[in-house]
């Protein structure tokens, strides 16, 4: 029962990595940011998922460079985001679901 329960969670942080991964490369291609810019939404969109305390200013720096995007970049990468605080929540309420 734990290895299947570690395999899950194994599992999920694979997908949690993907999801990260798929909202940085939506900014990525985005011609509006500078380099510098887009390795800060980098390190934003890594922390937002672990680091708490830090969120509303995480938030904040996150929509200010979203903002710089077209709408439809915005939307996808905004969709991404919401499903990585999901899935952290849920872990926070069933870690072994």
């Amino acid at each position: 029962m734990a290895k299947k329960r570690r395999r899950i969670r194994r599992r999920k942080k694979r997908q949690e990595r993907a999801k990260i991964q798929a909202a940085i490369d939506l900014l990525a291609n985005s011609q509006r940011l500078s380099e510098e810019e887009k390795q800060k939404f980098a390190q934003s969109v890594h922390e937002i998922s672990k680091v708490p305390p830090k969120t509303k200013a995480i938030i904040k720096r996150i929509n200010h460079l979203i903002g710089k995007t077209g709408k439809e970049t915005a939307k996808a990468i905004g969709d991404k985001i919401i499903d990585i605080i999901i899935d952290q929540v849920k872990r926070k309420f069933w870690p072994h679901g």
